[in-house]
């Protein structure tokens, strides 16, 4: 069996987040592809973004908050792996899940990454970015309108990849989520009451 890795600032994690994780779960694909597990891996810092306001391990303990039920079910890991200060790059971290440092993981795991992340890792946004597509596996989850985009560009790059369509409606991003949570709005539509929770307790966003 092998393991799929889901990368993400996760700040905060969001139904977007939960609803392609069990898209990808209740597809079939795990069975299908031999994947066992879903390691959810917050990152330290994203290389291209500012630093965080929050910090690592309130997002790891949000990301568990989020996904309990899958955690629950055996699905879903989340991982601690980038508990560090120095901020790593994706493909340091690919590397690490190709070696032989964790029996855990085999060298054939699968990435489940959006269409948005692929455009912009094809467009060299990203530190060595032809590594990342070379010899990778890719689970690609769109929603319906780019679905074709998505299928063109994995055709045009000759990628291993699969693409899986998620619900239009479940649509969010955390910096719209941040900003309501500045201005006092609640946010369990977005989340959940767990997360909403931890975030009054802990004062975060304000």
């Amino acid at each position: 069996m092998s393991r799929a890795i889901f990368l993400g600032s996760f700040n905060p994690p969001h139904k977007g987040h939960s609803t392609c994780l069990k898209t990808v779960i209740d597809s079939g694909f795990m069975e299908s592809l031999g994947i066992d597990k879903i390691h959810v891996i917050p990152c330290w810092q994203n290389p291209n973004k500012k630093g965080y306001e929050v910090s690592f391990i309130n997002r790891y303990l949000m990301c568990i908050k989020m996904f309990n039920d899958m955690l629950a079910e055996g699905k879903v890991l989340i991982d601690d792996i980038e508990n560090t200060e120095k901020p790593q790059y994706t493909f340091d971290l690919i590397s690490y899940f190709k070696s032989d440092k964790d029996p855990m993981i085999k060298k054939d795991f699968w990435w489940i990454i959006t269409m948005e992340t692929l455009q912009e890792i094809i467009d060299g946004k990203w530190f060595r970015w032809p590594d990342l597509l070379d010899n990778n596996f890719i689970i690609l989850y769109n929603e319906d309108d780019c679905l074709k985009d998505a299928i063109q560009l994995v055709k045009e790059n000759k990628m291993n990849a699969v693409s899986i369509k998620i619900d239009n409606e479940i649509h969010y991003h955390s910096t719209e989520l941040r900003e309501k949570i500045k201005t006092g709005q609640d946010i369990i539509e977005e989340t959940n009451k767990y997360v909403q929770e931890y975030i009054e307790d802990n004062h975060l966003y304000k």
